[in-house]
């Protein structure tokens, strides 16, 4: 009990995702309860650990509060806080409510009880008494808890296995210390819930048993029944417990294109809520959204348990989930749910759910999400084979008086931009498969680096040409509609580059000007086969596909529209043939600039009208089904713009790939770059093998170089503190294998020239498979 019931003070220390919950219980908790708190003071995980609020401003509130809950889900600077300064206050009620990690669990104290004490005793005994738990299971489970590297991430998991432990030691607790642990663990789940009236369940039950509030039974709040996954319709607010009676309940029109959203239940629920319900404002009409919620950690398990799996009724599913399908943060094994997802042959996309970032953060935010957001939100959902991730939901905060005290509410918030962006690029990959061959228009993308005649077609280990002929003959032979043009000899691939340089279809002739080329093939009466855009319809297309923002940026760089680059009197030559609803191509050079090979990979230099040019034409005119991009790399995915995360007002890319279903032939290889491709230009990776190579000890040598360019790549986008260590370590090595440079782009410019000179005992040619000896 504490000394004046009329002066309690609440600290609560929450995650931005429960601030709706939290305040709304508060609220209906006070007006009940005739103000029983008359203190409150609320902290938010997320404002701490980026240090926009004090972790001593944290510490001091602790020390004089009554009543402390948590939800933390980490160990970095917020657990610390709590661990050291609740370990000196044992008359402070706490109830951790969601904590990873035993020193955190062991906060919870109520009243005379001390759960911290209760898991010391049983953490350390090495036998147990009556209990069927096999030792060798109870050792491992109880070991989780032992382990003291920092761990960022949320692991929901570690919770569900100390319930475990709690139950199997649970014969030789006394009766009391078990009655006690089962309230602790209830309290979880009914914040688990995410429901408003559990969590003034937790309210009443922890002051009434407590903290001396009287209140009859009768007029107690009854905690809600809540499921664990369950189909949830938007509209009603009713579940259904598989997919077999949701549908009847909910016919599917057939007329329509059918979506499942698997989104959160429990924590998330209210932010997931949100862009399900945006969602389903904005398509309803014209589609059928069936949306199935789960607490996130055995998200593979309810797939399994709740629908048929050889037969889904659906074209397409949407995740807004973090972490792998099966056992989330703890991890599973992958292979189920790969399973699953080739029976449903399905594709899944990823709607990125910011839950713990506000709008204009990530706005600011120039790498576009934190490093724990790639790892949670990007990375482990690509494990499972997601694709297309696009942020669709954050938070944004307003002020409100509760109490007679400000405070700032965190509410969900649907990015309407991207849902609209993601919506129409799930149509298309749905229409992509429904349409028939004959009507499919595809566009052909070879590399062209370093810019010339010499390079069409040219990429790490790649026969683009040979790839682009076996493609378009494959085309054929699927009845897509492939028109030959004369001249253009498919069985003799010199021959046909040389066609192909005779047309213009090279991004900046080093040669043969593009004015004589036009002249030339005008001159002759030819047809002139590579695409003229007039200036006029790109304008129309720049002014609005393209934010303003990036519409300034583009003219600062490259002068008033159309620019100078690859155009003659007002028109704009685009390195596009059509072999009828085939369109081969070539990808734009970076621009007209003298260093190219820097420009390559600048990440500052805004693309030129010709290179938006391209891409508008195939999406705006042509209105291409699809786009494939011929080996690895091309300069799309490396255009100024957040690193991970696509928004319209910061990425060329967003308008760029627009709507289209893109894949991009990628070698196994070079996965950093790959994954680059896959985020900033929303491919779908095809990979490539690496041909065989005749042993060299250069060859070795610079792999090796590059071994460790990719390495430290991955630091960078992850803010790894060992950037700084690796660069020179990568400096280092570069020195002793004879390349001098001061920086690691100036070895990465080396090694990308040096690959031109490796000997391979050939190029890989898409299409051919590789002889048994050779793979």
């Amino acid at each position: 009990m504490i000394k004046d019931k009329n002066k309690c003070k609440l600290v609560m220390v929450i995650q931005y995702s429960s601030s709706v919950v939290v305040f709304e219980g508060i609220r209906q908790f006070q007006t009940k309860h005739n103000a029983f708190f008359s203190d409150i003071k609320v902290f938010y995980v997320e404002d701490i650990e980026s240090e926009k609020m004090s972790s001593e401003n944290l510490r001091t509130e602790l020390m004089s509060a009554d009543l402390v809950m948590i939800d933390v889900r980490s160990n970095r600077i917020t657990a610390k806080t709590l661990i050291k300064t609740l370990k000196d206050q044992p008359e402070t009620n706490a109830v951790v409510l969601m904590g990873t990690g035993m020193e955190i669990q062991g906060l919870t104290r109520l009243g005379d009880f001390n759960l911290g004490d209760v898991m010391n005793k049983f953490a350390k005994k090495d036998e147990t008494e009556d209990s069927n738990t096999p030792k060798s299971e109870i050792k491992d489970d109880i070991e989780v808890f032992h382990e003291q590297a920092i761990d960022n991430s949320f692991k929901l998991k570690i919770v569900y296995t100390l319930r475990k432990i709690m139950k199997i030691f649970g014969s030789v607790l006394p009766f009391g210390s078990i009655r006690k642990i089962k309230q602790v663990f209830q309290l979880m789940e009914w914040w688990e819930s995410g429901k408003t009236e559990n969590f003034i369940c937790i309210l009443e039950f922890v002051t009434r048993k407590y903290m001396g509030l009287e209140i009859e039974r009768r007029k107690r709040q009854k905690p809600l029944e809540f499921y664990k996954a369950a189909f949830w319709s938007p509209e009603k607010g009713d579940v259904q417990m598989d997919i077999t009676k949701y549908v009847r309940k909910y016919p599917i029109n057939k007329q329509k294109p059918t979506l499942l959203i698997i989104m959160y239940g429990s924590f998330h629920f209210n932010h997931s809520a949100v862009a399900v319900k945006k969602i389903y404002e904005m398509y309803s009409k014209s589609w059928n959204i069936i949306t199935f919620y789960t607490d996130g950690v055995f998200t593979t398990k309810y797939l399994y348990e709740y629908m048929d799996t050889d037969d889904p009724p659906f074209d397409a599913v949407l995740s807004l989930l973090w972490f792998p399908f099966n056992g989330g943060p703890g991890g599973g094994d992958l292979n189920l749910t790969h399973s699953i997802l080739k029976k449903w042959n399905k594709p899944v996309f990823l709607g990125i759910g910011l839950y713990n970032q506000k709008y204009q953060d990530f706005l600011k935010r120039k790498e576009g999400l934190t490093p724990i957001q790639i790892l949670a939100s990007v990375i482990f959902p690509e494990m499972d084979g997601l694709i297309d991730g696009v942020p669709v939901l954050c938070s944004k905060s307003e002020s409100i008086t509760l109490s007679n005290q400000k405070f700032e509410l965190v509410m969900p918030y649907a990015f309407e931009d991207n849902i609209e962006f993601l919506m129409k690029r799930i149509s298309a990959r749905i229409n992509l498969v429904k349409k028939p061959n004959k009507d499919k228009k595809v566009a052909i993308m070879m590399l062209n680096y370093p810019p010339g005649e010499a390079n069409i077609g040219s990429a790490a280990y790649f026969d683009g040409i040979m790839s682009a002929i076996n493609l378009i003959k494959q085309f054929k032979d699927r009845d897509y509609d492939v028109e030959i043009p004369a001249g253009a000899n498919l069985d003799k691939p010199q021959e046909f580059k040389d066609w192909l340089i005779h047309n213009g279809v090279v991004n900046t002739p080093r040669f043969n000007a593009l004015n004589n080329i036009v002249n030339s093939i005008q001159s002759k009466n030819d047809t002139l086969r590579i695409t003229a855009l007039d200036t006029k319809k790109f304008k129309d297309w720049f002014e609005t596909k393209l934010s303003k923002p990036l519409q300034k940026k583009v003219v600062k760089a490259w002068g008033q529209l159309p620019g100078d680059i690859q155009t003659i009197d007002n028109t704009i030559y685009l390195p596009i043939i059509s072999f009828g609803n085939i369109y081969l191509s070539v990808q734009p050079s970076r621009g007209d600039v003298e260093d190219l090979e820097r420009a390559y990979h600048d990440e500052t230099l805004p693309p030129h009208y010709q290179y938006l040019a391209f891409y508008y034409y195939l999406t705006e005119e042509l209105n291409i089904d699809a786009m494939i991009h011929l080996g690895t790399h091309g300069t799309l995915e490396f255009l100024p713009g957040k690193e991970v995360g696509l928004h319209q007002n910061y990425g060329y890319n967003y308008s760029m790939v627009d709507n289209i279903p893109h894949f991009y032939i990628y070698q196994i290889s070079n996965t950093s770059e790959g994954m680059i491709a896959k985020r900033r230009s929303l491919g779908t990776l095809i990979t490539y093998q690496l041909p065989e190579f005749i042993e060299s000890n250069l060859n070795n040598e610079f792999l090796e170089i590059e071994e460790k360019i990719h390495l430290l790549e991955e630091a960078k986008s992850m803010e790894n503190p060992t950037v700084d260590s690796l660069e020179q370590e990568l400096l280092d090595l570069a020195k002793r294998r004879g390349i001098e440079a001061q920086n690691a782009d100036e070895v990465a410019h080396e090694i990308m020239k040096a690959k031109t000179i490796l000997i391979p005992s050939g190029l890989h040619i898409f299409g051919n498979a590789y002889t048994h000896k050779g793979a």
